[in-house]
């Protein structure tokens, strides 16, 4: 739990130790920050629009500009499953809600993060993924993952050997893009591969892959059912490891409380199955992309004092 003073108000940001979940977690808290400030502005109803909007900037701004984080903060606004579209002409994005059965996912994946892992840094990563000759083909091809991903998890009709096979497919052609190299990113990227390499020995994983940039210190993995998901849990449990099934979660959620009269909001993370196209809107590469993200626990909370005369907090 950390408190912190901005100079406009003071809030708690009460979490659990989720840095192994590298940008998922700066994103949560970029999207209850901006709907705690929208609110403070303007009172409720908070737009989810506007949140994700202004979340969507405070996270390009840490990040010198560059296009990042639509297949971040959207999710975690908006919760469920959801097809990002970032669009190049104009820069906007778009999302549509992807037809899921929330239990089949917590049958199926897995997520997983070291409380202890540290967000890397690898320098001038992003730069020298927009700035690849082939990044524009990379982000067709994972668009092209998203949309399978987004198909083989239609209720009724899961298709579990496609979602795994597009979810391989991607962290293998993300670790081309990357040049899978040092130089290109942490030595905790390279250690998560040698955790999902041993988890693959001990139990039948249909496919893996660490959840996003920055996320380096956590796995998402694909597993043949429930049985294999509960046994991988309890593994990595006893190993120090936060984990569970993919448990889905709606978007943000804020409530004005009575008795202590202050504002609760809280949001969830992101998982992508298939993500970074979103850096098609990158100028140097320019390409329309789509991500297939699920917005998921733990969720995270944010409270701060009403000052609201009027005191109807949800959105």
């Amino acid at each position: 739990m950390n408190d912190f003073e901005l100079g406009t108000f003071s809030f708690t940001y009460r979490s659990l130790s989720v840095h192994g979940m590298g940008i998922s977690a700066s994103s949560n808290f970029a999207v209850l920050y901006e709907a705690s400030q929208l609110y403070l502005r303007n009172g409720a109803p908070v737009p989810r629009e506007e949140v994700a909007k202004a979340a969507l900037l405070f996270e390009r701004r840490w990040a010198s500009k560059l296009a990042v984080a639509a297949d971040d903060v959207y999710p975690i606004t908006y919760g469920g499953m959801l097809k990002v579209i970032t669009e190049v002409d104009p820069p906007i994005v778009r999302t549509e809600q992807v037809p899921f059965d929330p239990c089949w996912i917590a049958d199926h994946v897995v997520v997983a993060f070291d409380p202890y892992g540290k967000r890397h840094e690898a320098e001038k990563f992003l730069e020298r993924l927009v700035g690849h000759r082939d990044a524009k083909g990379y982000v067709e091809e994972f668009s092209d993952y998203a949309a399978t991903a987004c198909e083989a998890m239609t209720p009724g009709r899961e298709n579990l050997e496609a979602l795994a096979g597009v979810v391989n497919k991607y962290r293998e052609s993300f670790d081309k893009w990357t040049f899978n190299e040092k130089t290109m990113s942490s030595d905790y990227t390279h250690n998560v591969r040698k955790v999902a390499e041993h988890l693959m020995s001990l139990f039948h994983i249909r496919a893996w892959k660490p959840p996003g940039a920055g996320a380096s210190k956590s796995l998402i993995l694909i597993t043949e059912g429930r049985a294999v998901t509960d046994a991988v849990v309890t593994y990595l449990t006893e190993k120090g490891w936060w984990a569970s099934p993919a448990i889905a979660t709606t978007g943000i959620c804020g409530e004005f409380v009575r008795s202590d009269r202050k504002i609760r909001i809280t949001a969830g993370h992101r998982i992508d199955f298939i993500g970074a196209a979103d850096l098609g809107q990158d100028e140097r590469i320019n390409t329309r992309g789509i991500c297939c993200s699920c917005a998921v626990e733990p969720r995270t909370m944010i409270v701060f004092e009403s000052t609201q005369k009027r005191h109807e907090a949800a959105f």
